[in-house]
């Protein structure tokens, strides 16, 4: 029986750029996926200071503005009421429960190389699939990872995307496209650097950092 697949996309989104929509987009056009489900990233596990949820929430749904996205604030609300980090395997829990669908993580490989260590990282499979966008490495090189995340992939990796619907979760699949090469750090760099970030997000969310100054510091109207 093959299942509707529901990707599951999560991270700072500070900001978001023009490769995370392309990522999300190619889930929905080139994996074929129902939805993909926009989680933004509450405390950060590593200690890292992110800009207020409320603007990293209101850029994540001016980006994703596609009825075929929905954007969840779980995490953002977990941190809220626990002051501690939102872990992604307690997400997968709140998604994933009581539904039909066949879920997906989408991660970068770049990511793949570090999952071991996240929180619970060996029972994320039991909630979902893992669906990996090339950056640093592929499906067919992973000499890269730790011997516990090569193992994992060795075990678990699907040949095919319709693995995806008929096992529902416990693949690990390799995506044909990758993502831009380019991520929020650096647009932030470019950003303190008072130089043009146009060329990295959509019109909607330059106008956004530019009216409410977030991301930028000192002279008021200075273009980045």
């Amino acid at each position: 029986m093959n299942h509707k697949i529901v990707g599951i996309f999560g991270g700072a989104f500070d900001p978001v750029h023009i490769g995370h929509v392309k990522v999300a987009n190619q889930c929905l056009i080139d994996a074929k996926m129902e939805k993909v489900i926009i989680v933004p990233t509450g405390l950060s596990a590593y200690e890292k200071k992110l800009t207020d949820e409320k603007i990293r929430l209101l850029m994540t749904k001016l980006a994703f503005n596609d009825e075929r996205f929905d954007i969840s604030d779980y995490e953002l609300r977990q941190s809220k009421i626990y002051n501690k980090p939102s872990y992604t395997i307690n997400t997968l829990k709140h998604l994933t429960k009581n539904s039909s669908y066949s879920y997906a993580l989408i991660i970068g490989s770049d990511t793949l190389q570090k999952l071991d260590e996240w929180y619970q990282w060996d029972k994320i499979l039991d909630y979902c699939n893992l669906f990996v966008v090339p950056r640093k490495i592929s499906g067919n090189d992973i000499n890269n990872l730790s011997l516990s995340i090569k193992n994992l992939v060795t075990k678990h990796k699907a040949t095919r995307l319709s693995e995806l619907s008929i096992k529902r979760k416990g693949c690990i699949y390799f995506a044909s496209f990758p993502m831009l090469p380019f991520s929020s750090t650096e647009i932030r760099s470019l950003m303190s650097q008072k130089k043009s970030i146009k060329k990295y997000v959509s019109p909607e969310i330059y106008d956004f950092i530019m009216q409410t100054k977030c991301y930028v510091a000192g002279d008021k109207g200075q273009e980045i």
